[in-house]
């Protein structure tokens, strides 16, 4: 192919190989320009080929400065081919990408209801602690438990009922709870 000075892709092939960067400018510039339509349509738009291109320009450049393409003449067919592995990888490595979140994404949605055994279990523990409650000594301490874990009250407020300073509700609320642990343990 003969460029707008007369110049073949093996005569400027020739000269960039000689070292001059103005034949390896316009060697490029004109690989590129009569790769982009090619390479456009396996790509499916211009501006994702001019991507693809750019990365092909590369090795071309590469491949020129290293000792030339074998055909010269052949050069839009060795940017054609390179583009087209470039995009081919590059499809893979999305579809790979889409593939590892989709493994990862479970396929069947996960009942957000508790199963059967678990409703019985949270029903069975429920009872267990309204028993270990009921039989806590002394009554202040079972007040104070009700109060704060079932009932959701706030710390200040209890205090203040019970006439607690904040360290006495802690050393309270503390012996309160070792107590309860061992009632509901001992069951």
């Amino acid at each position: 192919m003969v460029d707008s000075r007369g110049e073949t892709y093996t005569t400027l092939s020739k000269r960039a190989r000689e070292g001059d960067p103005d034949a390896e400018h316009e060697l490029l510039l004109r690989a590129f320009a009569d790769s982009r339509r090619a390479v456009g349509r396996i790509v499916g738009d211009l501006d994702g080929a001019d991507d693809v291109l750019q990365d092909a320009m590369l090795l071309l450049l590469l491949r020129l400065r290293s000792g030339g393409l074998s055909d010269p003449e052949a050069t839009t067919q060795f940017v054609y081919g390179v583009a087209r592995r470039l995009h081919a990888n590059v499809r893979r490595k999305e579809l790979r990408r889409r593939n590892a979140q989709s493994r990862q994404t479970p396929a069947t949605s996960v009942d957000p209801a508790p199963s059967a055994l678990t409703a019985l279990l949270v029903r069975e523990r429920k009872h267990l602690i309204r028993v270990a409650l009921a039989r806590m000594h002394p009554e202040r301490d079972r007040l104070i438990l009700y109060r704060l874990y079932v009932l959701d009250h706030d710390r200040a407020r209890i205090r203040r009922d019970f006439g607690l300073s904040m360290s006495a509700f802690d050393r309270v609320l503390s012996r309160a709870r070792a107590r309860f642990r061992r009632l509901f343990d001992d069951r």
